[in-house]
């Protein structure tokens, strides 16, 4: 009798280790086919980077030879001929921080012996 639930124990553990197997098979075939599709999609953007460069660099090389010529880098305006509205936000809030630094020029220094009561 008990070589027989041992017999039945044994089978049990084989078919367990064999379904843990299988499981483990399709998990890494997933992770595997999950990589490929990744690095594929890293390659197409390193790609689609790539054949952006050399306008960046044509930009790069005007505007520092417009900062060579001027002394100033030049005023970026999108291509739709509008400000865009980040820019504007851009320029407002240079604006308070200026407005806000002249403010604490006008300030007394800060007194470190300063106590509160």
């Amino acid at each position: 009798m008990d070589s027989l639930r041992n017999a039945q124990k044994s089978i049990n553990v084989e078919a367990l280790k064999t379904d843990i197997m299988a499981d483990l098979s399709v998990l890494l075939g997933n992770i595997s086919t999950n990589i490929d599709n990744s690095l594929a999609e890293v390659q197409s953007r390193n790609e689609a980077t790539q054949a952006q460069l050399p306008a960046l660099h044509s930009t790069i090389s005007s505007i520092n030879s417009c900062k060579r010529e001027t002394g100033k880098a030049p005023k970026m305006t999108p291509v739709s001929g509008k400000a865009s509205p980040r820019s504007e936000a851009s320029s407002s809030q240079d604006l308070r921080r200026t407005v806000y630094a002249r403010q604490l020029e006008k300030k007394k220094p800060w007194n470190p012996n300063f106590q509160r009561i």
